[in-house]
């Protein structure tokens, strides 16, 4: 308020002066009241403009709640003047609105003056006084003076305290600053503490809705995930997103924080795609609601251009980079952490690009910076000094190297421990740089702990994690796995080689068995974990439906990916059979199922190191005999050698197979020369095929004598020497019992073959029934017999191939003699032909029960080639689904009937299934009580081979499905040469009462001697 000051008149003051201040004072009560009621409202109109602005802040309208409060000043400063309160809280206001648009220099004066205004007004045991307090300690956050800030709000906290009480949403705030504080300062435990009780606060006074609780849940999943807990991370910042959302709306800087984040998270864990969908979204809402004028854009540019560096675009990442530093220095100046971030991922990009010369000045003046606001005993401080040692070892200065390779890995021992996976980043670093200054025993030791370490990482990740988002973290270990079986190539050693077998034993396949294990556990679910398995079934089926569209027609489809993403996550955390996915088998456990005669080969296939990375991928194996106690590493060729011999464009795929396995010796000498003389005397080899060997079937070759290697060694192909453990192998398990009754529910089997692929629509709707629409279906006479025309619903191809799938006459006589042999026996046959042998009728398998104990498939089967790496986001019409989509369970399938329909129509018959079962849509079935599937189709064992995991195709779609066994095609099959193999095969296993794996084998061997040529008999493979 404005002050009043009374004149008092001197004593000799004459008669005329003293009347004047005697009117004056006897009219002073009446202009101190008219002066009362002019100051309320005034007071009251500077009030309403505080209120606007902050309104207008809040919503991020920072220009015009600039404008507001600049005008609530002016107006408080000529009628209050500039000591007075309301001239404080405007100053105090402003000040906030600078420091929110990242203007920290304009701030920073604003929030001193206010706080010596009510200081001087209100002592320093005030809300007001404390609240300035809180301003300024939040702007030197910003600042990364976290010393200034730790102090202001520990001043302020105490005030709160007193005034207030510590359970109340002042004191709560805080506590949250403290403890974003202590989070910068790297004193994790401390800020966890303040986290804690800040939620408690919260949910107890402002419950979760609220966006301050979604600030405090996006803090605390930072926390968590600087921690390397990435689970509660991730389900944090997913709530704060959400919470975000539903308060602030969508185009909102906090919820573009939040995204932020998040893309910050799923970089760390590898998945870039989805990062950077989430980066790119988040700098559109920073340039719409703050402009590029702030350190949210700022920070969301630089993490896109650290994206990119580390996916190798540097083109792409340098602007992105240098952008993000321009504004860093120019919002928060040069001695800001976030300016030396910017420094430290330049270095990083000029380092990747062999300039050591500009990148060693940005690494040395990030350092500095990050010493003087940090400390030296900061994580952020190791990371620059682990990413200058790597400069210095690749400038071979290795001297300088070391001290700063040891001290990042000794800080981060202290700060984060030894569990964390910037730990594992100083050992994997310290490994390399022994292993390159010939350091061995010492790289031997960090390369054995980096591994242990890298284990316990991906084992932990995967009880709360989606496939997808395990396959994108995987990846992040391809480089540390390379590295590790290239030094025990280089350097054999018995700790080394058990290691490398241990290894293989867990991640061969350790995905496919995490989704079986989800599929199977739905039988012994409670109702809530049912209902989720059933949503997540649901939104798998949506989106077999729409990726069977076009891609113009297709909807919701990220939408239903990011639903059915969520539905797997709960269910991996909820599932109790994740938590013994972690007791992972050793070799020794698999060397005590071995057997006399029994072999265990795990084969490997690695980018050689040599440390750096060359042109060059190994392929070795990993033998293990019943007396070992460490299994044999041994190196077999280069992966270009075999290609050498498999790729031969200018021959038919006959002749290939031919060549390469009967008239030259090359594929023999490559793969079993170096084996042999482990080898010679088993008679049982189990093996896991990598890489290219997923295409090459051992039991065809011929040893140095010319006799087939299949004669002395039986060769069982399993996913991993791990499912020795289970006992249940095709030896044993799979035996011929003869049903007393022929019922659904005991020995049943389901057939199809001899299938219509061309589209008689009468007929199939007769086999399928569809009801017919009047208004959709016009019938015409053609050749005496009614067909169908289905108008031009949709263009676009799901198959762009121009051909037509023929008939297959010995697939319906293979069916035949199949459901003969097996309905003599006891068994409950159900044979699916012409239209009957549909996709619809296959989708009804399981679903209302069992599914068959045998289901043997005679038909087309397909594999598109891996065309999808580059495939653009705008597509035209008619361009493939199958080959527009990413997924590789979607490359590979098996032709049912009307096919061709789709095939050559680019559409699916009204109401209709297309009559392409793609390996997407086989996983969603429950084939759960199905011991074997015969897959008696072209290529089926194929599909697309990705790292550990081995072949994503039909074989992996009909396990996930719950299938024990599998016969499946390496190549293009002939069809009447298939048909003799399974009548063989089936007569074996029914009428001589032999074991699944002999009744095979021995079939094959039958053929072999009457054939000969390998391409006849060869191409199936059991796998167990």
């Amino acid at each position: 308020m404005r002050s009043f000051v009374i004149v008092k008149a001197p004593k000799n003051a004459p008669a005329a002066m003293k009347y004047i201040l005697f009117v004056i004072i006897l009219c002073l009560p009446l202009l101190l009241s008219s002066q009362t009621i002019d100051s309320l409202s005034l007071s009251h109109e500077i009030d309403s403009l505080v209120q606007v602005s902050r309104t207008l802040s809040d919503k991020r309208n920072l220009v015009e709640a600039l404008k507001v409060i600049e005008d609530a000043k002016s107006k408080a400063e000529v009628w209050f003047g500039k000591i007075s309160a309301i001239y404080a809280t405007c100053i105090h206001t402003q000040s906030r609105i600078y420091i929110l648009m990242g203007k920290y220099a304009y701030a920073e004066p604003l929030g001193i003056e206010a706080k010596e205004i009510r200081a001087h007004l209100f002592g320093t045991e005030n809300l007001d006084y404390a609240a300035s307090l809180h301003n300024l300690g939040v702007l030197y956050y910003y600042k990364g003076d976290y010393s200034k800030s730790e102090e202001l709000h520990l001043e302020a906290k105490k005030i709160r305290a007193n005034v207030l009480s510590t359970e109340h949403q002042d004191y709560a705030m805080s506590l949250y600053n403290l403890a974003l504080v202590y989070l910068a300062k790297g004193d994790y435990a401390h800020a966890e503490l303040m986290f804690l009780d800040v939620k408690r606060i919260d949910e107890k006074t402002i419950g979760h809705d609220n966006s301050d609780y979604a600030s405090l849940l996006n803090a605390y999943a930072y926390l968590n995930q600087l921690k390397g807990d990435y689970l509660n991370a991730e389900l944090m910042f997913l709530e704060s997103k959400e919470i975000r959302a539903k308060t602030l709306g969508k185009v909102h800087p906090l919820y573009s924080a939040s995204l932020n984040n998040l893309a910050g998270l799923y970089l760390a864990k590898g998945d870039y795609s989805k990062a950077e969908l989430l980066y790119l979204e988040a700098i559109d809402i920073f340039v719409k609601t703050v402009g590029k004028e702030n350190a949210g854009y700022g920070s969301a540019m630089n993490n896109l251009g650290v994206l990119y560096d580390h996916e190798g675009d540097y083109g792409k990442a340098e602007p992105f980079l240098l952008e993000a530093k321009e504004v860093r220095a120019k919002v928060l100046g040069k001695e800001h952490l976030d300016y030396a971030g910017s420094l430290n991922g330049l270095a990083a990009l000029y380092q990747n690009q062999g300039a050591y010369a500009k990148a060693e000045p940005f690494y040395l003046e990030s350092k500095e910076i990050r010493a003087k606001v940090l400390g030296k005993e900061h994580p952020d401080y190791a990371a620059t000094l682990t990413n200058l040692a790597i400069l210095y070892k690749e400038m071979k200065e290795f001297t300088k190297a070391e001290s700063l390779f040891l001290e990042a890995k000794e800080i981060r021992d202290k700060s984060l421990g030894k569990l964390h996976p910037d730990y594992l980043n100083s050992i994997h670093n310290i490994a390399l740089f022994y292993q390159e200054t010939n350091r061995i025993p010492e790289a031997s030791t960090m390369f054995l702990e980096m591994n242990d370490l890298a284990i316990h990482l991906i084992r932990t990740s995967a009880t709360y994690s989606s496939e997808s988002q395990m396959l994108a973290y995987l990846f992040k270990f391809t480089t540390h796995f390379d590295e590790f079986q290239s030094f025990a190539l280089d350097h054999p050693n018995p700790n080394l080689s058990r290691t490398c077998y241990d290894n293989a034993l867990i991640l061969n396949g350790y995905l496919l068995e995490n989704t079986i294990r989800l599929s199977s556990a739905v039988e012994n679910l409670d109702s809530l974990t049912r209902e989720t398995f059933v949503r997540w079934q649901g939104c798998r089926r949506r989106l077999a439906n729409e990726y069977a569209k076009p891609i113009a027609k297709r909807q919701y489809i990220e939408e239903t990916e990011d639903e059915a993403e969520n539905y797997e996550k709960i269910l991996t955390r909820n599932l109790p059979a994740f938590d013994e996915a972690r007791n992972a088998p050793h070799c020794q456990e698999v060397r005590n199922h071995l057997r006399d005669g029994e072999a265990a080969v795990e084969f490997i296939h690695f980018h050689y190191y040599n440390p750096d990375i060359t042109d060059s991928i190994m392929y070795a194996a990993l033998i293990l005999l019943p007396n070992d106690s460490i299994p044999h590493f041994v190196p077999l060729f280069e992966e270009k050698q075999l290609l050498a011999l498999i790729q031969k464009s200018v021959l038919s795929e006959e002749l290939i197979i031919k060549d390469i396995y009967v008239n030259r010796p090359e594929l023999s000498q490559l793969f079993w020369k170096p084996l042999e003389p482990l080898l010679h005397d088993i008679k049982t080899i189990y093996y896991t095929p990598s890489g290219l060997l997923h295409k090459i079937n051992p039991a065809a070759l011929l040893d140095e004598t010319g006799n087939s290697i299949s004669r002395a060694h039986q060769w069982v192909r399993m996913g991993s020497s791990r499912e020795l453990l289970s006992d249940h192998l095709a030896s044993s398990s799979f035996a011929f019992e003869k049903s007393q009754q022929i019922l659904p529910g005991t020995n049943s089997a389901t057939i199809y073959g001899g299938i219509t692929y061309e589209m008689d629509s009468l007929a199939f709707i007769r086999a399928n029934s569809l009801e017919i629409q009047n208004n959709t279906l016009t019938a015409k006479l053609q050749d005496g017999n009614f067909h169908n025309i289905i108008e031009e619903q949709n263009s676009g191809s799901r198959g762009s191939e121009d051909f037509a799938w023929p008939q297959l006459p010995q697939s319906g006589v293979e069916a035949d003699k199949v459901a003969t042999l097996l309905k003599n026996a006891g068994f409950y046959t159900e044979l699916n032909k012409d239209f009957y042998a549909s996709e619809e009728n296959f989708k009804k398998i399981g679903m209302n029960g069992s599914s068959p104990r045998i289901l043997h498939i005679a038909t087309h089967g397909f594999v598109l080639p891996d065309s999808t790496k580059n495939i653009q986001k705008t597509k035209t019409v008619r361009e493939s689904s199958y080959k527009a989509t990413d997924d590789p369970l979607l490359h590979c399938g098996l032709i049912l009937a009307g096919g061709n329909f789709y095939w050559k129509k680019k559409r699916p018959l009204s109401n209709h299934e297309d009559g392409v079962l793609v390996g997407y849509e086989v996983c969603n079935q429950n084939l759960r009580n199905t011991e074997l599937a015969v897959l008696s189709a072209c290529q089926t064992g194929l599909g697309d081979v990705i790292g550990s995991e081995g072949v994503y195709g039909l074989q992996r779609a009909f396990r996930i499905a719950g299938v024990k066994f599998l016969i499946v095609s390496l190549w293009h099959i002939p069809d009447e040469k298939t048909m003799e193999l399974m009548q063989l095969f089936y007569q074996n296993w029914i009428d001589k009462k032999e074991s699944l794996r002999d009744a095979f084998s021995k079939a094959q061997h039958t053929m072999q001697e009457k054939e000969g040529n390998p391409y006849l008999w060869a191409g199936f493979v059991l796998v167990e």
